[in-house]
């Protein structure tokens, strides 16, 4: 390190720049913590549904389900994810844990039908955690 230079300072024509790309490392802070926790809640929520009773489990399918009809039906959400999220209801408490592991974790449980369990405390406190982490 005995050849390196201080950088120059930067220029006030930069300033906005630099604001702008500290803005966005910000804005990218936040959201690499609320996929997190989404995943997070996606992964409770399936180990929730494997040990739910049967009607439990079957209410909440049967309720994302209507979810991802309603999305279907109004056009609220590209076939991309009403095809994935149909195959992933046939079998949710094994298949959201293997599409958490994939490329496509982050797309898919932002377009959750299972954001009605997000207003339960367990699953809430989840999410809060997120933000937490992302200050």
């Amino acid at each position: 390190m005995a050849n390196s230079k201080p950088l120059p300072p930067v220029s006030s024509s930069a300033a906005p720049a630099v604001d702008r790309i500290a803005a966005r490392q910000a804005a990218l802070k936040v959201a690499k913590a609320r996929y997190a926790a989404l995943r997070n809640v996606h992964r409770a929520l399936a180990a929730d549904l494997a040990k739910f009773d049967d009607a439990k489990t079957t209410r909440l399918i049967n309720r994302a389900l209507r979810n991802v009809q309603v999305w279907e039906s109004g056009g609220i959400a590209s076939p991309y994810y009403v095809r994935a999220w149909r195959r992933i209801l046939l079998d949710p408490a094994n298949s959201i844990p293997k599409m958490l592991r994939g490329h496509n974790a982050n797309a898919l449980v932002q377009n959750s039908p299972f954001g009605f369990v997000y207003k339960e405390p367990r699953y809430r406190k989840e999410l809060q955690h997120g933000e937490t982490n992302a200050s």
